[in-house]
């Protein structure tokens, strides 16, 4: 009897798992489009939070330094960076291809996270309701202890990144 119930676990599945359970936090419209009617999504609009691209690419190349387990220091970190972001650009815009993957038809209004309180503001009057944004926010750029900046890119990082059709795709998304 205990084999017959612990061996039949899918039966059991269905009575506590949803079609909604594989939405998270980083559902994007792809993981909508799985578990609801494509014709019932035509009606969305899609408000999603944007960081500049710049930022995010710097975000990510020190993600990868910390997943390789290099050690950053003062002397190497402007050099290492740029070479992370130079190795794994294409990398990043394939992880983040949910930003290039809306339908044209639907509605789309992208906030700019660096302009978070403006653009609120902006969703509130074409929505017709009143939306605000915590006062305590902090953007994760702006608190990370770091001493890389944009203005540590160089010229051949930036070509490379100004160069790719993805780049150019989340500069225009963003009004970058």
């Amino acid at each position: 009897m205990i084999y017959f119930i612990v061996g039949k676990k899918r039966v059991f599945e269905s009575l506590f798992v949803s079609k909604y359970d594989i939405l998270n936090t980083h559902s994007n419209f792809k993981d909508l489009s799985r578990v609801l009617d494509k014709k019932y999504l035509q009606s969305f609009m899609i408000i999603s939070i944007m960081r500049d691209p710049l930022e995010q690419i710097i975000s990510y190349a020190y993600h990868k330094a910390w997943q390789k387990k290099i050690h950053l220091t003062n002397k190497n970190e402007v050099d290492v960076i740029n070479q992370i972001i130079i190795d794994n650009y294409e990398n990043f815009f394939s992880e983040n291809e949910k930003f290039f993957n809306y339908p044209l038809k639907t509605k789309k209004f992208f906030l700019k996270l660096e302009n978070l309180d403006k653009d609120i503001l902006k969703l509130s009057k074409i929505l017709d309701i009143k939306l605000q944004i915590f006062k305590g926010l902090k953007i994760r750029s702006k608190i990370r202890n770091r001493k890389f900046k944009k203005k540590d890119l160089k010229k051949i990082t930036l070509k490379k990144l100004y160069d790719n059709n993805n780049f150019k795709k989340m500069l225009k998304l963003g009004n970058y």
